[in-house]
């Protein structure tokens, strides 16, 4: 069984796709599709479906990469992190089933999966407390290898407290890990940064992919 120590040595860290602020007007809302409710809204569009479902389909590949052999326990990050879940597990596994080295051998389940809702405190009676809630029972994580999915980091101070949380139950021969569909380049970081990242983008408020 793999080790976190052992997953380290070759996990490659996706940093992500940089998005220049000048990107938030890449195209206009007249040269590609925006739902009908948006219109009025959304004058731009910084990325098209097309790019992010490319990016998405690579970091299915990164992924699998840094977990060799291993079943990776997959838990989204409610009720954000959907959609991205949704799409990166099926990459996931076309991945195995198609252009991996192990695809042909089937001696493993490429992923297994799980749901949390995650809510942070900053108040002063209970400042840097986090609740994780969803699962029946955590306990069963001991020597997983738990991969976060979450949309979007923004702070980052949700993820800081929530990692270190889940890594009390899996013990020594499990692993946590993040992986963010997009991280937000804003002065209010705490300094978290996700394992595998989809693209970095300025600090604005977006809508779209995440909320369809």
């Amino acid at each position: 069984m793999s080790s976190e120590a052992d997953l380290e040595e070759d996990k490659p860290h996706s940093t992500g796709i940089f998005v220049p602020d000048e990107a938030t007007e890449t195209y206009s809302s007249e040269h590609v599709f925006v739902p009908p409710h948006y219109d009025g809204y959304v004058d731009s569009v910084m990325l098209t479906n097309g790019a992010i479902q490319d990016r998405i389909c690579k970091l299915a590949r990164d992924v699998r990469s840094a977990y060799p052999g291993v079943t990776i326990h997959l838990v989204c990050v409610l009720k954000g992190g959907a959609a991205f879940f949704h799409d990166l597990q099926r990459h996931l596994r076309v991945y195995h089933d198609y252009l991996s080295p192990a695809a042909a051998s089937g001696s493993y389940i490429p992923f297994t999966l799980d749901f949390v809702r995650c809510k942070s405190y900053e108040g002063t009676s209970s400042s840097g407390s986090v609740e994780v809630t969803g699962m029946s029972d955590f306990q069963n994580l001991r020597g997983r290898h738990v991969l976060l999915v979450e949309d979007m980091i923004d702070t980052g101070r949700t993820m800081s407290k929530v990692v270190p949380h889940l890594r009390q139950y899996v013990g020594e021969t499990g692993s946590v890990r993040v992986c963010a569909l997009f991280q937000k380049r804003t002065p209010l970081s705490c300094g978290f940064e996700a394992d595998f990242t989809g693209f970095t983008i300025p600090n604005r408020f977006v809508v779209g992919y995440v909320s369809r």
